[in-house]
Parts: structure tokens; sequence; C-alpha cells
């Protein structure tokens, strides 16, 4: 059985691209695992351990850079917004 709670964990920052190809990568090492197409592998915890070794989070830098206008180019207040937003939910 899937640890879904595991995987919503791991997947903090991923865009829905992402996930996207998160899913796809696992399903590929499921199906790479199968037997035949008659006797298909169920996807596990172990494929998306593979599937995490190959897909990263495509935003951390972009927020790294958003981070750095809403700290250190936000004299005349422009980015005020996107600096409180970073600070509630980027880590």
């Amino acid at each position: 059985m899937l640890d879904l709670d595991a995987l919503v964990q791991r997947t903090t920052g991923f865009s829905g691209a992402d996930l996207e190809s998160l899913v796809e990568t696992a399903v590929d090492y499921a199906l790479d695992s199968s037997l035949s197409p008659e006797n298909l592998t169920l996807i596990t915890n172990e494929h998306f351990e593979d599937a995490f070794d190959e897909v990263k989070s495509s935003t951390r830098e972009w927020l790294s850079e958003a981070r750095n206008f809403g700290e250190y180019a936000n004299q005349s207040g422009m980015y005020d917004d996107l600096r409180d937003f970073l600070k509630k939910h980027a880590r």
C-alpha cells in the first residue's frame, strides 16, 4: 500500500508538472518491474523512491530568486507582498 502521507511530505514545493513527472517516472519503474503485460506490478513506495532519485522540484530555484528580490531589491516596497508570501509559505 502506498504511503500517501510520506509522498505528500516529500513533494512540498513541487509544481503540478513536477508531480506529473514524479508519478510518470514511478509508473515507468512499476512497468519495468512487471513480469509481462498480463501480470503487471502494482506501483509501490519503492517505485516512488526510485523516481525521487530522478525527479526534483523545479520551483526551488525560482523561490530562491524571488526571495532575493523580496529581501534585497525591495527598497520601494514593490515586493512586500512577495516577501510576505514567501515568509508564510516557502521553506
